[in-house]
């Protein structure tokens, strides 16, 4: 389990996380582009409303301007607003028609000296002044009217008594080409307030939903400012802009969702393929490592593990020894009691062994029937510490152990030990030569440990 463990975890860390992060940052980079395309979208929408705004303002300008200019270069008008001002004529021809026929709000007729000389205010003849009806942005319309490179008339955008407007003035003069003196000139401004009803004409006429002046109360997303001819601010039109990109994302954000959903469902039923795959193989190399009685090591693991000390020793690693260990009256156990209760006592072996070992480096392995052999780094080599951990394996395995049917088996152990590097580096040497330990420590009457070096040295084991 522990191996199954650590093979999914590594799997997961070098593989899985970079493909999902990598997956996952494209689905992030996705949604980013399709949220900037969407804004683009809306802009761009918005930003042609914005020209359509300013077009309608522009046209309504112009349209008055003409108006203006056409009024400013009738005789009959230079004759009743300027020679021979009629009160009543102004009344018919200046306010009321201004008023019924165009729909503009003010007519106002501006002397040499700047102050109005005729005010209509929807149709009506009032009096007042020009600073009182036409509190901001006139002088700046009436300047570019009387420009003498100009023809005589101008229109823009100004501050009226009633809210922003557009306007329009021009010279009232006896013809097309006349040019009046500073001191003997009359403008015509004719003003357009941006109402409700102006408002609703702009709305038919252009695609601009809901158009309105933009208040504190009530900002919209899509707006324009409405600029007077000296570049002020006096207001801004709002309405409701189309947002093409709010239907894009309506579109693709459940697209992006269901795609992410489906990469998730991917990615756990993947992981759960692969943790599943992990285990059977991490399972299927347990069991082609380990013995199937006892679950300890068997000898191909022993032989890797050997493998990898003796190299590690020629690295300037840990010096270590093997041990080869046979059960002493085993036999008998497995004639009196059956396998069974033989196998009983392979498995406490192994689980005493197991508990004496010192470290998590050192390993127990069964090679099959009673032999087991041990790697152990918990001597460090040393002769007199490892003949002590063997003298305990000795005494553990001869504590007798209950069996299933009641009764007490009693084994013992001899234990036969080569060391590295003194009795050799090699693996196979130096199993070979623990065995040749074991079988010599047999002979000279089993329950003992001995050394390899002591039997090349012909050294007789003490009883």
């Amino acid at each position: 389990m522990i191996a199954s463990q650590k093979a999914y975890t590594h799997l997961v860390r070098r593989v899985l996380l970079p493909m999902i992060g990598l997956v996952a940052l494209l689905l992030v980079g996705l949604l980013a582009a399709v949220w900037v395309v969407a804004a683009h979208q809306t802009s761009a929408a918005v930003g042609e409303e914005i020209r359509l705004v300013r077009s309608a303002l522009a046209m309504r300008g112009e349209y008055m301007r003409k108006i203006a200019l056409d009024y400013g270069t009738w005789d009959e008008a230079y004759q009743n607003l300027v020679a021979e001002p009629d009160a009543a004529w102004s009344d018919e021809n200046i306010g009321f028609w201004s008023s019924s026929h165009y729909g503009f709000d003010m007519a106002l007729v501006v002397g040499p000296d700047g102050e109005a000389e005729y005010i209509a205010d929807h149709g009506e003849r009032v009096s007042s002044s020009m600073s009182a009806m036409l509190p901001d942005g006139a002088d700046a319309i009436v300047r570019a009217a009387v420009l003498p490179t100009g023809e005589g008339a101008a229109s823009g955008l100004l501050l009226s008594d009633a809210g922003p407007a557009i306007a329009a003035a021009a010279i009232i003069r006896r013809g097309e080409h006349d040019q009046p003196a500073e001191a003997e000139r009359h403008v015509l401004i004719l003003v357009d307030v941006l109402d409700d009803k102006t408002l609703a004409q702009f709305e038919r006429a252009y695609p601009l939903a809901h158009l309105r002046l933009e208040t504190p109360s009530f900002a919209a997303a899509a707006s324009a400012a409405i600029v007077d001819d000296e570049g002020r601010t006096i207001a801004r039109l709002a309405w409701d802009g189309e947002r093409p990109g709010d239907d894009l994302l309506r579109v693709a954000i459940p697209i992006w969702l269901a795609v992410a959903a489906a990469f998730g469902l991917l990615i756990w039923t993947g992981t759960g393929q692969v943790r599943s795959s992990t285990r059977i193989v991490a399972a299927s190399v347990h069991r082609a490592t380990h013995d199937a009685l006892t679950d300890l090591p068997n000898r191909v693991l022993l032989f890797e593990r050997l493998d990898a000390a003796a190299r590690a020793l020629g690295e300037g690693g840990a010096p270590f020894a093997v041990a080869y260990l046979d059960l002493d009256g085993f036999k008998a156990v497995n004639d009196r009691h059956g396998h069974a209760e033989g196998d009983r006592v392979l498995c406490a072996v192994a689980a005493r062994l197991r508990d004496l070992v010192a470290t998590d480096r050192d390993t127990v392995a069964r090679l099959g029937g009673d032999e087991f052999a041990l790697l152990l780094f918990s001597g460090r080599g040393d002769r007199g510490r490892l003949d002590g951990l063997a003298r305990r394996f000795i005494a553990a395995i001869e504590t007798p152990i209950a069996l299933g049917n009641g009764a007490e088996a009693s084994v013992s152990a001899t234990v036969g030990l080569s060391l590295a590097p003194g009795d050799s580096t090699d693996p196979l040497a130096l199993l070979r030569q623990a065995d040749e330990a074991l079988y010599a420590g047999k002979r000279a009457g089993k329950r003992r440990t001995l050394f390899h070096d002591s039997v090349e040295r012909g050294l007789a084991p003490a009883a």
